[in-house]
């Protein structure tokens, strides 16, 4: 009789397996190997991520660099490229859009699954349990638009797995439980989404306490156990963590500012949200910046579970243990949400080393969602108990007079003369804005008092039935089941004939290109798709712009934005030697950005205007302009030059020309870096094609604390030297112009002069970077140098580049990629030093002869974290086999 029961509950639970399995199958049938993709835009760059991870591993090779964005970024080190997540096998068996849509689904499935596990430990009701799990496979949190950030639905899948090895163990007082929480946390780890993790293991930390205070350990055991649950997980995740560490060491993203942190929190009016969906959003967009977290829809999880939720807090906090706790940890998550709008606490927790560098604090929301759902199905247990039903009837109706109300106040106010059109047609009419809410609310109702007259079981599990299947229906409003994607022919992932063209060699191209973007503005324009999407990641095309989360010290000195537009106009007229220093040859521009520039070297002309010794007085900071006449000409372009003295950075120092009818603010002459430090500055400025008033005035303007010497002032007309160009215009294509950078380096290349330097950026400040090599910690100058020797026999792969050098001399030979802790270089096979150069890149000293030289990409760090995960691997076989054996003794 025993094993008859035992083989029915096998076969129940495999059949909620298969159950859970099926559900998402079957909802996406129509897609799923059709050739659509369920992304969206940041979802196509998690697509470009997967995708090149699966190439390398297909061609044979580790992905452990990745050298087509920037100078080359470690690819391995990125948690959020979720390197070592187990689940990216999928790509390695399907094609990447079916793998794309694979992945996802069966992350709804675990999630799912997941759910009902931990469900049923705390229900002990295996058909509330898999409800509860469907209604959290299909919530907007997981269905909605976190779609698009695959990485968090793959993060928060584990939360709920995570959760029940915790209540198995607070059951069973098996240890063996504490181990599969910390191995279930590093895969959640590996996933590749730090804050969700980061967030999940705060709320998992308190329901770790939650658990030995129910258990009522003592303090010493609850110390022990923490140890070593904690100290397991940090030895599982070392292989990431390690190289992680070392990531942001190199890029120095620990700290950020107030606003970042506070970026996209949410206020109280969310609340609302949670009864009508659609109060400030439409179906799938924020509506209204104001109480916008921009994930704002993501909260509703059907206006019945939500009453179920309060009405668990309502009635059963100071009952239950369990209750008390998951309404705890939900309410703490809730007010995390709001921290950037909540000035006391935001600052606080924006001081907390870790938690402060992340933005948008409304992603805590997942954690706030899955208690809710959790609490609403401990609601649907007590749906047995007559007290608790009539108790929930009278909750309901208190809450449809609620609603009743709030809509009548929307409507009253949004129904008046001076409201706004927009407003009128979305809030002005009896819709769904109000309908659907008040409808499920007397729905339920009836259906509660229909259970309170009829005690049979049969009805009270088709009671659950409708509710579930209402929610169900009412939350798939709001998710992917409603808004599916086909991005098969999104410019960021698909082949350019035109670029092919440029770039035939994929595999061995030795220079870069750069899409030009020259304010923040336009990375919202679709004209360079392919650029802002990491198009030369997906199509091996190596590219100067990048979304990245940590850019290197080194990089961001050079370009403080990871998209690279703060710059641009700097870059491409005076500092060509960097770009041709870092092989960019090709750039790609949609905006006429390089005919608006002085992209062509000048030869002084006529001098105009020149004054000497000009003291500018501050007067207590007032605003000092000195002005003069100047006769100027149109369509042409003029260098001022000053020597000045700054004792202090003034608050305001410019020059521009200008006159009672002319005031062109794109005329005027902003310096970069103004300080005492400087003395001689210099900037160009263009009168364009327009028209000239007679009487135009040359004028410099400056507010400082302290006084300003002007040594000499001169204004320029300058004019074009002959056979000066630098960036050709080769092709044009979908309103894009491509150039081509005649002085851009290869790869590897050899430079005139190697000096040695300090590695102060000063020391190599306006230097020609792409001809002389500024070595740091080279030990003496390199005699019988020899800068046309041979570079022949270039390889290039992600993790390495060879090549053959034949010199006459000694010679130096750069390589343009970043120069980051893990870079070896070998010389016929034996290591030698490699050096950092122009503090940026890396290269080393080839002596005399023929030699075949390797750089190659070996992180010691990625060696260090496979040691010590590989130390917690064998604690957890052992600890396995310890319990086993005691078990078989006892």
């Amino acid at each position: 009789m025993n094993d008859k029961l035992i083989n029915n509950k096998r076969i129940q639970e495999i059949c909620i397996v298969l159950l859970f399995c099926a559900l998402p199958l079957l909802l996406y049938r129509d897609i799923l190997f059709n050739g659509s993709i369920m992304i969206s835009g940041d979802g196509v760059l998690n697509y470009i991520i997967k995708t090149f991870f699966s190439n390398g591993i297909a061609n044979g090779y580790i992905p452990l660099w990745n050298r087509y964005l920037l100078s080359g970024l470690p690819f391995m080190s990125d948690i959020q490229n979720g390197f070592f997540y187990p689940l990216n096998i999928i790509y390695l068996f399907f094609k990447p859009n079916d793998a794309t849509n694979l992945f996802y689904l069966v992350h709804l499935s675990l999630a799912g699954y997941f759910t009902y596990l931990y469900s049923k430990e705390i229900y002990k009701d295996r058909f509330i349990a898999v409800i509860v799990g469907i209604i959290f496979m299909f919530a907007t949190i997981l269905g909605g638009p976190r779609k698009n950030h695959i990485n968090i639905v793959s993060t928060i899948t584990w939360l709920p797995l995570i959760l029940f090895t915790l209540e198995k163990y607070k059951n069973t007082k098996d240890a063996r439980w504490l181990l599969g929480t910390s191995i279930s946390m590093a895969i959640q780890f590996f996933s590749g989404f730090p804050q969700s993790a980061l967030y999940s293991n705060m709320a998992v930390f308190a329901y770790f306490i939650y658990v030995h205070v129910d258990q009522k350990i003592d303090m010493r055991t609850l110390v022990k156990n923490t140890f070593k649950w904690l100290g397991l997980y940090v030895l599982l995740i070392s292989i990431q963590l390690v190289p992680l560490g070392e990531l942001i060491i190199q890029s120095g993203r620990a700290r950020v500012p107030y606003d970042f942190f506070s970026f996209y929190s949410y206020d109280l009016r969310l609340i609302l949200m949670s009864i009508i969906p659609n109060l400030y959003n439409n179906l799938y967009a924020p509506f209204g910046e104001y109480a916008s977290s921009g994930i704002d829809n993501e909260i509703y999880i059907g206006i019945i579970a939500f009453i179920f939720f309060l009405f668990a807090i309502r009635n059963y906090f100071n009952k239950d243990k369990f209750v008390k706790s998951a309404s705890l940890i939900s309410g703490f998550f809730f007010i995390y949400g709001m921290a950037g709008n909540i000035p006391l606490i935001g600052k606080i927790i924006w001081k907390i080393p870790v938690l402060g560098s992340f933005r948008v604090c409304a992603r805590a929301l997942f954690i706030v969602i899955f208690f809710e759902i959790i609490l609403f199905g401990y609601t649907l247990t007590k749906l047995k108990f007559e007290d608790d039903i009539k108790g929930l009837i009278k909750y309901c109706e208190r809450w449809l007079v609620i609603v009743i109300s709030i809509s009548f106040a929307l409507f009253s106010v949004m129904t008046q003369p001076n409201t706004p059109e927009a407003l009128k047609a979305k809030y002005g009419t009896l819709s769904q804005v109000y309908v659907i809410p008040v409808v499920i609310i007397i729905l339920m109702i009836i259906m509660l008092k229909i259970l309170l007259k009829s005690r049979k079981e049969i009805i009270r599990t088709g009671i659950v039935l409708i509710i579930a299947t209402i929610i169900l229906v009412d939350v798939g409003r709001y998710s992917i089941v409603h808004a599916k994607f086909n991005y098969e022919a999104d410019a960021a992932i698909k082949p350019n004939s035109e670029l092919e063209s440029i770039l035939k060699d994929k595999e061995n191209i030795p220079y870069r290109s750069w899409g030009l973007i020259d304010s923040p503005e336009k990375l919202f324009d679709n004209n360079l798709d392919f650029v802002k999407s990491n198009y030369g990641m997906f199509n091996q095309y190596m590219t100067l712009n990048a979304y990245i989360t940590f850019n290197d010290k080194k990089m961001a000195h050079y370009f403080p934005d990871t998209q690279m537009f703060v710059t641009q106009n700097e870059l491409l007229t005076k500092n060509n030697d960097f770009l041709s220093m870092l092989s960019v040859k090709y750039l790609f521009d949609s905006w006429d950005s390089v005919s608006k520039l002085n992209i062509n070297n000048y030869t002084t002309g006529k001098v105009i205007y020149e004054k000497k010794d000009i003291l500018i007085d501050t007067k207590a900071e007032e605003l000092f302009v000195s002005a003069d006449e100047i006769k100027l000409e149109p369509n042409s372009k003029y260098r001022v030059t000053l020597d000045i003295n700054f004792e202090e950075v003034p608050a305001i120092f410019y020059v521009d020309f200008y006159s009672s009818n002319y005031d062109n603010p794109m005329q005027d002459g902003l310096f970069e870096k103004i300080g005492p430090s400087k003395q001689s500055y210099s900037i160009i400025i263009d009168t364009d094609g327009e028209k000239l008033p007679e009487n135009t005035y040359f004028r410099i303007i400056s507010k400082s604390g302290k006084n300003i010497k002007i040594r000499s002032v001169q204004v320029e007309k300058l004019e074009i030297q002959e056979d000066s160009t630098v960036y050709k215009k080769i092709l044009s294509f979908d309103n894009t112009v491509v150039y081509e950078n005649l002085n851009a380096k290869p790869l590897l290349y050899i430079p005139n002069k190697v000096i040695n330097s300090d590695g102060s950026y000063e020391a190599i400040e306006n230097k020609d970077k792409d001809k002389v090599a500024y070595v740091t910690g080279l030990e003496s100058e390199i005699n019988n140098y020899d800068q046309n020797a041979v570079i022949s026999n270039l390889e290039i792969k992600d993790n390495s580049v060879s090549a053959k050098i034949t010199s006459k001399g000694n010679t130096f030979v750069n390589h343009t990629q970043l120069m980051y802790p893990g870079w070896k270089v070998f010389i016929d096979g034996k290591e030698v030093e490699n050096y950092t150069v122009n503090n940026l890149i890396q290269g080393t000293v080839v002596s005399e002869g023929e030699h075949v030289i390797l750089f190659i990409y070996n992180p010691m760090s990625l060696k260090i974290g496979f040691g010590v995960t590989l130390i917690g691997i064998i604690l957890v076989l052992l600890s396995l086999r310890k319990n086993k054996y005691s078990k078989v003794n006892n």
